[in-house]
């Protein structure tokens, strides 16, 4: 590295923008300077997006666990192993979040919250109820901290909760009511974004959830009957959602508006994808949060589709351990590089 020297830290920074994400941890090992230069903010805006932390089972076998792959450039899949956590055969993955897991051991009752890009992880402190659902909260463009909340009892109209902040090192006990919208009504498709958990309830609506006070915020209607497969993210400071309706097989994709209105931003039928698949529905699993992107689970293929073009611009495959196994995708991840990402956990 020694020629680098002669570099000046703008040249410098040209080139570490352009390099994959996972050399880039690596060279901040090379000197104090480089460290420094890597974490600035300018150069974290300009890094590549995280798009592909994707978890995914391959069906019933030895390997049905969940596995861990970088979506790579060239249309592959590179593999990337968990054993830097020791807890991996001894627990299970109940939650991801923004590029942090949270894994759950039931005897002894234990959580462990680790990050596949840092290869870090954390044991956590034992909650005192008992755990009926487990939600992980992380928001890499905001802060290194996360939350972990555990439903602990149902309610009528909302639940009782142990609240783990990672800030404080401890759980907190507390209750959330839903505004207008029964217990039963509620579903497990959250979504984390700018200091809010998102909750969609099949009655139509969606719940914010304030990460901060922890209460429940006023409802927000949406602007269809809610889909077995709706989705929630989010570009830029917006709110978005996503669904395929049942009866034509189009997908629509809106943004939170101003007064809490929803605007359409695409609708289009997803045999007009020109992907060549026999499937007709097209589950978005989540959305760029700088691009009009969206990407899609279609006939076993991870797909990018750009709804401002109105093209799909990348496939994934999915490598098979057996000629008659489709994979199972269980989650990706897609969000801006962010120092607070490397800092968590360590």
């Amino acid at each position: 590295m020694e020629g680098a020297s002669h570099i000046g830290d703008d040249m410098l920074a040209e080139i570490l923008a352009k390099l994959p994400l996972k050399p880039l941890f690596r060279f901040k090992c090379v000197s104090k300077s480089w460290r420094g230069l890597i974490s600035e903010n300018h150069l974290r805006r300009r890094l590549p997006l995280l798009t592909s932390g994707v978890f995914y089972c391959s069906g019933p076998g030895p390997h049905n666990g969940p596995r861990y792959a970088f979506a790579s450039d060239d249309g592959g899949l590179e593999e990337c192993d968990l054993d830097f956590f020791p807890f991996l055969r001894s627990s299970t993955l109940v939650d991801s979040c923004n590029g942090l897991l949270l894994f759950y051991a039931a005897h002894p009752a234990a959580f462990y919250v680790a990050n596949p890009i840092t290869r870090r992880w954390r044991a956590l402190p034992r909650p005192q109820g008992r755990t009926r659902l487990s939600i992980l909260a992380f928001d890499p463009s905001a802060s290194p901290d996360y939350k972990v909340i555990c439903f602990t009892g149902w309610r009528p109209r909302g639940a009782d909760i142990e609240t783990f902040s990672s800030e404080t090192g401890e759980w907190a006990p507390g209750e959330l009511n839903w505004p207008g919208v029964e217990t039963d009504a509620m579903l497990a498709t959250m979504h984390c974004f700018g200091g809010a958990l998102y909750i969609l309830a099949h009655s139509g609506c969606v719940i914010p959830v304030d990460l901060a006070t922890m209460e429940c915020r006023a409802a927000i209607g949406l602007p269809e009957p809610m889909s077995p497969d709706g989705r929630l993210g989010n570009r830029g400071g917006s709110l978005y959602y996503s669904h395929t309706s049942d009866h034509d097989h189009e997908l629509k994709i809106w943004t939170l508006g101003q007064n809490c209105t929803w605007v359409m931003r695409c609708s289009v039928s997803v045999s007009e994808l020109g992907l060549g698949l026999d499937s007709d529905r097209a589950q978005v699993l989540a959305f760029d949060p700088e691009r009009g992107v969206v990407y899609m689970w279609v006939g076993g293929k991870l797909v990018g589709f750009d709804y401002e073009r109105r093209g799909v611009f990348k496939e994934w495959e999915f490598e098979k351990e057996r000629e008659r196994e489709r994979p199972h995708l269980i989650q990706i991840w897609v969000f801006p590089f962010s120092n607070y990402l490397s800092n968590c956990l360590s």
